[in-house]
């Protein structure tokens, strides 16, 4: 493995786990806010605005240079499918129960190898795609019985699958456009846009100035979910440039998976029980296959 493959795979590690104390970040800020519609949106606006400046450092530091002419086309699909990524994440979880939708994320790995595929050319080896088997397989494992029975008793469960493919097709429009634009500046517009968007939803329907400003309530949880979404997202961004997404996405649902029964156990007092553990094996086997 040379050394830029190597720091590669250390970015991305250290982009799933900064992923993972998000999560966990967010399961924190979540009774803070408004418990309709405006609480989720309220936090993804503050997560998405909030970064902003550190990635206008970013980009100022790289030289702030503007990006190619033929990066603003897939420069705005992706900041448009993250806009309905977002808003189908905050109505998943509204209308249906956590443990019924987020775990379809888990399968974001095989929509990213189909979207690899079909954007870049771009296809694993066979040891990766037998470790993104591992991984996925792994969390079917986990959440076996309650992924099928949330896809047919939740509409919320759909609205995440729908997610985890737009997070798929968004990762690999960021690979693509690496050398189009400096990744200062693209982080800035996924985000900043986001954020611009949501709150013109906000003014658009006259509601969210309550949910905004419940961010007071925890403040410093919020600088440090900021911190670790930025952090996650200019490293995914890094790690890209060197590796295939598929391979990207695998070690984030991975470690996200096993830093969540770790974290869920430490932090809210949740069960491990034997089918955690034996799917985290199987997750963490795989991942050592990738590599």
């Amino acid at each position: 493995m040379s050394g830029t493959v190597a720091a590669a795979y250390g970015l991305a590690f250290v982009s799933a786990l900064a992923w993972a104390g998000l999560d966990a970040s967010r399961k924190g800020l979540a009774g803070a806010f408004p418990s309709d519609w405006t609480g989720p949106v309220a936090l993804v606006i503050w997560l998405t605005l909030g970064q902003s400046p550190l990635f206008v450092v970013w980009w100022m530091t790289d030289g702030g240079a503007l990006p190619s002419v033929d990066y603003w086309l897939p420069g705005l699909v992706g900041l448009a499918l993250q806009v309905v990524a977002n808003l189908l994440f905050v109505r998943a979880v509204q209308i249906s129960p956590l443990s019924l939708t987020v775990p379809f994320l888990s399968l974001a790995p095989a929509f990213a190898i189909v979207a690899a595929a079909v954007l870049l050319r771009e296809a694993p080896t066979g040891r990766q795609l037998a470790g993104t088997a591992l991984v996925v397989a792994g969390a079917l494992f986990l959440h076996a019985g309650g992924l099928w029975r949330g896809l047919r008793e939740e509409p919320g469960s759909a609205m995440m699958l729908t997610v985890a493919a737009l997070w798929a097709v968004t990762s690999n429009i960021d690979r693509y456009v690496t050398d189009l634009a400096a990744p200062g500046f693209h982080a800035l517009l996924q985000n900043g846009g986001v954020g611009v968007l949501l709150l013109g939803l906000f003014a658009a329907r006259r509601s969210g100035a309550e949910a905004l400003r419940a961010a007071r309530r925890r403040p410093g949880l919020l600088l440090g979910a900021l911190l670790l979404a930025a952090l996650a997202f200019g490293t995914q961004l890094v790690a890209v440039k060197t590796l295939i997404v598929p391979v990207v996405e695998t070690l984030k649902r991975a470690l996200g998976v096993a830093s969540a029964v770790i974290l869920g156990r430490l932090a809210f007092g949740e069960a491990i029980t034997a089918r955690k553990v034996l799917a985290v094996a199987a997750m963490m086997a795989g991942t050592t296959l990738m590599l």
